[in-house]
């Protein structure tokens, strides 16, 4: 099955999913990003449809450089709440996912799929994570 393929198989799995468990009607679902020309309603199940595809790709050709995602006692680390002292102030966040390159390394993956992150927020998330762990990279 083509990638395209399975990315329409888990959407409409996951949109039959959702439409399940939810009482919000899906006209009132709320969509993130920002609108442009050719997508106003932002980031939508139109943008989606174009999009996820490509995503799925590049995550796939990401995935075969041999980085695997982290365990944490049996817990893959996904989406990890982390929180950190920096000059005795606590500060809460997210790592999307920690992976292990094929030498050992811990690396700290911070996934984009849209605008970059403005860089006063890199570097603090990157001195916070550096403070837990002693080195990370934002990719």
């Amino acid at each position: 099955m083509d990638l395209e393929s399975i990315w329409k198989k888990c959407w409409d799995s996951e949109l039959h999913e959702r439409l399940k468990t939810t009482t919000v009607p899906m006209d009132q679902w709320k969509a993130s990003g920002r609108p442009s020309k050719t997508f106003p309603n932002k980031e939508d199940a139109k943008w989606w449809a174009k999009n996820g595809p490509r995503y799925l790709e590049k995550w796939v050709q990401f995935r075969g450089n041999g980085w695997n995602i982290f365990d944490i006692n049996g817990v893959p680390a996904i989406e990890l709440d982390i929180l950190a002292v920096m000059d005795n102030i606590p500060v809460k966040m997210q790592i999307d996912r920690l992976m292990v390159t094929p030498e050992g390394e811990l690396v700290v993956v911070d996934i984009k799929s849209g605008k970059s992150t403005p860089n006063w927020l890199v570097h603090q998330s990157t001195a916070c994570l550096f403070s837990i762990l002693g080195s990370c990279y934002v990719c």
